[in-house]
């Protein structure tokens, strides 16, 4: 361990996911239904989503510019089950950038993974039902 520090995050529920952009300016944290951004040198909260992550479903883009997170949607008018959603957001602010129905990228199951190609063009889905998929984000 090379340094560590006390976050007080006031409120905070169950972790499920977190990461720490490469610049270790920003915590990404998601809980089953919401994601948050902290910023570390102040300890200030920046950002909150009502949208949380499942699976292995966050992922940190190498330059900290992105976030990615996949997680289950309520049930829209007609529907009464949940469907998972792929979202691309901005950082600091969790602005969300795109997003994307798991069914429609040809998975029928949870993320198990999610990761942004190191050129920060594609970001690389996997679910547990054995698809793979590369989203070009440009």
């Amino acid at each position: 361990m090379v340094a560590r520090a006390a976050l007080p995050i006031a409120g905070l529920g169950d972790f499920e996911r977190a990461r720490v952009t490469p610049d270790h300016r920003l915590l990404v944290a998601t809980e089953p239904d919401q994601t948050s951004v902290w910023r570390l040198d102040t300890d200030t909260l920046a950002a909150t989503v009502p949208f949380g992550a499942s699976g292995q479903a966050l992922a940190v883009s190498l330059n900290g510019a992105l976030a990615a997170t996949s997680g289950h949607e309520r049930p829209g008018p007609g529907s009464s089950h949940p469907c998972e959603a792929l979202r691309l957001w901005s950082l600091p602010d969790l602005s969300e950038i795109r997003c994307w129905q798991w069914r429609d990228l040809g998975c029928r199951d949870i993320a198990c993974a999610l990761a942004f190609a190191a050129d920060g063009r594609h970001l690389v889905v996997a679910g547990w039902d054995g698809v793979l998929g590369r989203i070009a984000l440009a």
